[in-house]
């Protein structure tokens, strides 16, 4: 579990330091948010509903189908591991 937790953290920080290169910023400006264009992201939000109705075993399960769809998607990889954590 810890692994797992690890893992999405470390996932999430490389991402994030792509993003500070020069000129994301800009790009991101120029275009809608890449997490709102995914495939994934309607069962992040599914997830996250769950989430909050602390019903976490079908919560893992959206977060899981919206990683298969969009493995990089940094709101689903956080929301798993504030599951990880028991948050």
């Amino acid at each position: 579990m810890i692994a797992a937790l690890l893992l999405c953290l470390v996932s999430a920080f490389a991402q994030t330091r792509e993003r500070a290169s020069p000129g994301y910023a800009s790009y991101e400006r120029a275009n809608s948010p890449r997490e709102r264009a995914s495939r994934g992201y309607a069962s992040y939000e599914r997830a996250n509903a769950l989430f909050v109705a602390k019903k976490f075993p079908e919560c893992f399960e959206e977060i899981e189908k919206a990683l298969l769809l969009d493995p990089g998607l940094v709101p689903a990889l956080t929301l798993k591991a504030k599951l990880a954590i028991g948050l």
